[in-house]
C-alpha cells in the first residue's frame, strides 16, 4: 500500500512554492485575456487559446509532482492518468453539448430577454460617465456575472436537481486542470439561464457571455494542488487554488464552502468562506462513483434521482426529491 502523495511543501521548499503558486493565476490571466480579444476574430482561435492554457496548467501541475517525488520517491499512480482520460471525455462531450445546444438556446433567450428589457442600463450610463462608460460597464459586468455565477454554484450543491449534473465536476478523487474540464453542459446550462436574466436589465448578451466564459477560463488554474500564500489583500477579494481545494474537499468542515467564482468576498460576505485547515482535503464524493466510465460519471445521480421518485411511497414524497437537499431521504423510510 502507497501513501498518497503530500502536497504541502517542507520548510526548505515553502519559499519555491510561494513562488510558484503565482504561475496558476498568472497563466490564467493571461490566457484569459487573449482569449476575451479573440472572442472578436475566430472561435477557433478560442479553442486553441483554451487548449493551450490547459497544456500549460498541467505542466505546472506535472512540475508540482516531480518535486514531490523527488521528496517521497513515489510514482504517479495509474488511476491518475485513467481519471484525467475520463475528465477529458468528459470535457469533449460538454463542448458539444455546449456548442450545439447549451450556447445557441440560451444566447437566443438571452436576446428575447434584451428585447423585452425593462431598463436601459448601458444607455443609463453613458449619460452619467460619458466616453469612461465602456469600462464602468466590464467592471459592473464582472461583478453581476461572478455575483450570479456564486449563486448558481451554491444552489448547485444544495438542491438534488442540480447537484444530479453538478456532482460530475466533483467526481474526481483527485486535484488537476483535468478536473477543472470535467464539467456537465446541463450544469452550465443552469449557470447561463440566470446569466441571461441580467439581460433583462439591458446589458449586451454577447457581453455577458463573454464575461462568463472569462469567468470559467478562471477556474482552470484554481484546480492545481499547489499550496502557496498570497499577499493578504489578494486571499480576501480573490479566489484562490488553496481556496477551491477546500471546496472540492469531502471533509464535513469544507463542504458547501468557498463557492465563489473569481472573487472570494461573496463567501466571506455570506457566509460560506473556509480556510484550508490542518486537515487535508480529500477530494471526491462523499458517496463515490467507483467507475471512470464516462457515462456513469455524468449520469449516475440523474439516475439515483428519478430511481427514487419512482420507488417513492407517495407522489408528494416523489415531488420533493429534485428539490431537496442533495443524498435527502424522507423521514417515514
Amino acid at each position: 500500500m502507497t501513501t498518497p502523495i503530500d502536497p504541502h511543501p517542507t520548510k526548505s521548499e515553502s519559499k519555491i512554492f510561494e513562488r510558484f503558486s503565482w504561475l496558476p493565476l498568472a497563466i490564467a490571466l493571461i490566457i484569459g485575456a487573449v482569449w476575451v480579444i479573440s472572442k472578436f476574430r475566430s472561435q477557433k482561435l478560442q479553442g486553441i487559446i483554451f487548449a493551450v492554457g490547459v497544456v500549460l496548467l498541467l505542466g505546472v501541475e506535472l512540475l508540482r509532482w516531480r518535486r514531490s517525488r523527488s521528496r517521497t520517491g513515489q510514482k504517479l499512480a495509474s488511476t491518475t492518468f485513467v481519471d484525467g482520460a475520463s475528465s477529458f471525455c468528459i470535457a469533449l462531450i460538454y463542448g458539444i453539448g455546449s456548442a450545439l445546444m447549451v450556447i445557441p438556446l440560451l444566447y437566443a433567450f438571452a436576446q428575447w430577454l434584451q428585447g423585452h428589457s425593462i431598463f436601459q442600463i448601458n444607455d443609463r450610463l453613458k449619460d452619467i460617465f460619458g466616453g469612461a462608460s465602456t469600462v464602468v460597464i466590464a467592471v459592473l459586468l464582472f461583478i453581476v456575472v461572478d455575483f450570479t455565477y456564486y449563486w448558481a454554484h451554491r444552489l448547485g450543491h444544495t438542491m438534488e436537481l442540480f447537484w444530479a449534473n453538478h456532482s460530475v465536476h466533483h467526481s474526481s478523487e483527485h486535484y488537476n486542470p483535468s478536473t477543472a474540464v470535467r464539467i456537465s453542459f446541463l450544469d452550465e446550462a443552469w449557470d447561463l439561464v440566470l446569466v441571461s436574466l441580467w439581460a433583462l436589465l439591458g446589458f449586451s448578451p454577447a457581453a455577458l457571455f463573454v464575461i462568463y466564459g472569462f469567468v470559467m477560463l478562471y477556474q482552470l488554474p484554481l484546480h492545481v494542488s499547489w499550496r502557496g500564500r498570497f499577499p493578504r489583500p489578494i486571499e480576501y477579494v480573490f479566489n484562490t487554488p488553496e481556496h477551491h481545494q477546500a471546496h472540492h474537499a469531502r471533509q464535513k468542515l469544507y463542504i458547501d464552502k468557498n463557492f465563489s467564482g473569481i472573487f472570494i468576498l461573496w463567501d466571506r460576505i455570506f457566509g460560506t468562506y473556509a480556510e484550508v485547515e490542518k486537515v487535508h482535503p480529500v477530494y471526491g464524493l462523499t458517496i463515490p462513483v467507483g467507475t471512470f466510465r464516462v457515462m456513469p460519471i455524468m449520469f449516475h445521480e440523474n439516475v439515483s434521482m428519478i430511481k427514487k421518485m419512482i420507488h417513492a411511497k407517495s407522489v408528494v414524497t416523489a415531488v420533493q426529491y429534485p428539490f431537496r437537499r442533495p443524498y435527502w431521504e424522507p423521514a417515514e423510510k
